[in-house]
């Protein structure tokens, strides 16, 4: 039968849900992106800018001519703000003018905040799974809330995959919802800009050609994306060779990530020919983020990480099909 696998988020207790085998979604050139893509960190939502009325350039301070047009108290703004459940109508308000952006942002602060992935602990997880790469890997609370008490008080044995099937919520990108958002209120002008400052500074697709870098907190390692572009072409030119022709994407960081963190007790995958270690993922747990190449390196520490690039696309080149 083989087993069914489950991206997870241990920090933030989201997950994937059931994606059936690995070798059915591994290269499907969808899941592995989409889970990448959460990897982005946080941009926080930027205060909203002055515009100067004469040219549309930005003004440093408001105009001296604007005067607030809502004069309640900032918590009792908030307090408005709260009671709206839908981001839409929380970006609809904020939108009304500065005073009201000001005071809605903090709202959506968590919002954006449970839309990254980015420095949590990430894994992929098999059915068959009965360890865990370490017992470092939870907390104690963690291993408390796994191991829970049955009613009749005894222990509840638990595997991670079980646990996260029944308690951990389902894993959305509330970066397209946010873009779906943007486009269907047709926002103009400062609210606007405010807005397209966090999507088009943290939302870009790991396939857009923009080098990106996949990053290994715990390890310091890291996967450039023009490596990923050379083994695609690579593998291109090779089935062209043996005369095998398919509309393929090719690989991104995002697969450079999942074939690292999948860990189960059983081998078992629906691939041919996979590394060894495929199932047993030496960054499985670990804590990751993708940020562009000029940005990491203007990291102070960016001299005391290592490339893994080589070794991570050498397993990617063995998952080909």
């Amino acid at each position: 039968m083989g087993q069914n696998w489950n991206i997870i988020n241990i920090d933030k207790k989201k997950g994937t849900g059931d994606l059936g085998k690995l070798g059915e979604f591994f290269n499907d050139e969808r899941t592995n992106d989409w889970v990448g893509s959460l990897l982005r960190p946080l941009s926080a939502l930027p205060p909203m800018p002055w515009l100067s009325p004469d040219d549309g350039g930005y003004c440093a301070s408001p105009p001296a001519n604007c005067a607030p047009l809502l004069r309640l108290p900032p918590e009792l703004l908030y307090i408005i703000g709260k009671h709206l459940d839908c981001v839409e109508d929380r970006i609809s308000l904020a939108a009304t003018c500065h005073l009201l952006w000001a005071a809605i942002a903090p709202i959506l602060a968590p919002w954006f905040e449970h839309a990254t992935w980015a420095g949590c602990r990430i894994m992929c997880l098999g059915d068959y799974m009965r360890d865990l790469p370490c017992d470092a890997l939870l907390s104690d609370m963690e291993h408390a809330e796994l191991h829970g008490q049955s009613p009749d008080g005894e222990p509840q044995p638990a595997t991670l995959f079980g646990y996260a099937c029944h308690h951990y919520g389902r894993a959305i990108d509330n970066w397209e919802e946010l873009l779906v958002t943007v486009c269907r209120l047709d926002l103009q002008g400062a609210p606007d800009t405010a807005l397209r400052q966090v999507l088009f500074k943290s939302v870009y697709p790991l396939r857009s050609g923009q080098p990106l870098v996949l990053r290994n907190l715990s390890k310091k390692l890291y996967v450039r994306s023009g490596a990923v572009d050379v083994l695609n072409e690579q593998l291109f030119s090779q089935d062209t060779e043996v005369g095998i022709e398919k509309n393929r994407v090719g690989y991104c960081l995002g697969d450079a990530l999942v074939c690292r963190i999948c860990w189960s007790s059983d081998p078992s995958c629906s691939m041919w020919e996979v590394p060894e270690d495929l199932t047993r993922g030496p960054w499985a747990g670990d804590r990751f983020d993708v940020i562009t190449q000029d940005e990491f390196g203007e990291k102070e520490d960016y001299d005391q990480w290592a490339d893994a690039s080589q070794e991570v696309c050498e397993v990617l080149r063995q998952c080909w099909r």
